[in-house]
């Protein structure tokens, strides 16, 4: 079952800094949200709110009602998928490994897991019988990025927070891995939440976008209108800069 995500009045600040100010949102079940901005804007600071990497200093995240507050904020990280820009793989475990590594946190490994880890890879566009015993270290960028992908999926996973996973990858790669992700979004039912500071990326991945500058959501809408009608003068020159035409 994938995941509804409320964002209720969330603010913290950073020192003197406004990382948020006062951020509602909500997600729908199977929805992907592109957060957009420049650098210091916020998104990564929401995004860590919603697995509880950071605290913040008001307001609430509700994860299908619950607030992520009262539950404990090991096991809600791990129930949670997470990718971040560099894949987070651990170097000493082979694929297999990095993939079945929630299963294995959580003492839930069985005669299953083999085949979670196999499926999980096949979803993320990774043949398991020729990638199952490779190491990081033997892999490409977008390689990597796959099986982070994988590992965010063979936990069970609802709900995906992807943190700029592909921004670091060469055009073509990225170009490969966002059609991957929509077919991935197709086969397996979650709701995902992405950083990019790339327009074109969120209006290629993402149902809705979230446009945030100095920790303030000025735009939330679907791609055809935040092309078509942007809110305010900053997303106006955020669409005229990455050509996006209605």
């Amino acid at each position: 079952m994938s995941m509804r995500v409320t964002v209720d009045r969330l603010s913290k600040r950073h020192g003197k800094v406004d990382a948020l100010r006062d951020v509602s949102l909500d997600i729908a079940p199977g929805e992907c949200l592109a957060l957009v901005g420049e650098s210091g804007s916020g998104k990564t600071t929401l995004l860590r709110c919603i697995n509880r990497l950071t605290e913040p200093d008001s307001g609430s995240v509700l994860l299908n009602g619950e607030a992520v507050a009262k539950r404990d904020a090991v096991s809600l990280r791990r129930s949670i998928g997470y990718v971040p820009q560099e894949g987070g793989l651990l170097p000493h475990w082979n694929v297999a490994r990095n993939v079945g590594l929630v299963p294995w946190l959580d003492g839930r490994e069985t005669a299953d897991t083999v085949d979670t880890v196999a499926r999980a890879m096949e979803l993320a566009g990774l043949d398991s019988s020729t990638f199952s015993h490779r190491w990081p270290h033997e892999l490409s960028g977008g390689q990597r990025q796959r099986v982070a992908i994988a590992r965010a999926l063979a936990g069970g996973q609802s709900l995906l927070l992807l943190d700029e996973p592909f921004s670091a990858l060469d055009a073509i790669t990225r170009s490969e891995l966002h059609l991957a992700f929509k077919l991935l979004r197709k086969e397996a039912a979650f709701t995902s939440i992405l950083v990019t500071h790339d327009l074109r990326e969120a209006v290629t991945i993402a149902d809705r976008v979230a446009v945030l500058r100095a920790g303030v959501v000025e735009q939330l809408s679907d791609v055809k209108d935040l092309k078509a009608h942007p809110a305010t003068d900053y997303v106006r020159r955020l669409v005229d800069h990455a050509g996006l035409v209605t």
